[in-house]
């Protein structure tokens, strides 16, 4: 049997439809450019936020440090909803980077509050 007669005939609408099924499986999930840029304005508040909750060199009072914290873990689930929207692998990978951000800000939180504390 020679290329083509096998299992699987080899037609120009196979081949057609396979390719199209290969594009459409690629494009038709994933995150838009739309998605992308709401991941980057949060991350950039996960930042801010895990920066204000985690900072020694001035220490902002108890109460900042836990909004800024809250702050954060509020970004980091938004963008996990987006990923989960999406289920891009990226947009899952930040969420994954962002909730351990808020977690380090939690505790970091945490950590000053009860040091803080007499």
């Amino acid at each position: 049997m020679g290329p083509g007669t096998a299992n699987f005939p080899l037609t120009l609408a196979g081949v057609t439809a396979l390719l199209l099924g290969a594009f459409l499986g690629a494009c038709g999930g994933g995150a838009t450019h739309a998605d992308f840029r709401a991941i980057q304005r949060h991350e950039a508040t996960v930042e801010r936020g895990a920066a204000t909750a985690s900072n020694p060199a001035t220490p902002p009072p108890c109460a900042e440090r836990t909004t800024a914290a809250e702050g954060a873990c509020d970004a980091a689930d938004e963008i996990c909803d987006i990923a989960d929207d999406t289920d891009d692998r990226d947009a899952l990978l930040r969420c994954e980077r962002a909730r351990r951000a808020c977690a380090r800000a939690r505790s970091a939180a945490k950590e000053h509050c009860q040091a803080a504390t007499p």
